[in-house]
């Protein structure tokens, strides 16, 4: 059933002309899917406890504090390097697309920009204040290092009204 989900929202996103329209969200994420790697996850509102943001073992994390999908901003969602969750978020591809979901919205972003990065790089989750995407995960033999995926918002539902 989740292959099945996942299949047709790749078509659909295909169907859709893509376009960003000016609106306001105020939903966080509640869902991931990346067709390409066939992964569809939900996600948690991640506080900061001790200056970190706490990572769910169920699923994505979105950090609380970041932009809310849809909204001009830098969201950031994050999993651990496990099967299931974002394992395989290094096989991802320039041009490939990432679908956001909030309780009653549904974002469409593609991958505009991948890259590896010690921990301590933090600016890689700066707000650059355009409609942007930013997932990470461990990588690396000790996962000493952080996977970094950059994606560009190309609709939001303001298009489909």
């Amino acid at each position: 059933m989740k292959k099945l989900f996942v299949t047709i929202l790749f078509f659909i996103a295909l169907l859709i002309p893509y376009s960003v329209k000016a609106g306001t969200y105020d939903e966080a994420p509640t869902k991931i899917v990346i067709p390409a790697l066939r992964l569809a996850l939900p996600i948690h509102t991640s506080k900061v406890i001790f200056d970190t943001w706490e990572v769910h073992l169920d699923g994505a994390s979105y950090g609380e504090g970041t932009t809310l999908p849809g909204n001009i901003g830098n969201t950031v969602i994050f999993s651990h390097a496990r099967i299931g969750m974002f394992a395989t978020l290094p096989k991802i591809k320039k041009g490939q697309i990432i679908h956001v979901f909030t309780k009653n919205d549904w974002f469409v972003y593609k991958v505009e920009d991948i890259f590896v990065v010690n921990p301590d790089r933090v600016d890689v989750l700066d707000d650059h204040h355009q409609y942007e995407l930013t997932m990470y995960t461990c990588i690396g033999a000790d996962y000493s290092q952080r996977f970094i995926v950059k994606a560009k918002l190309l609709s939001n539902p303001s298009y489909l009204n």
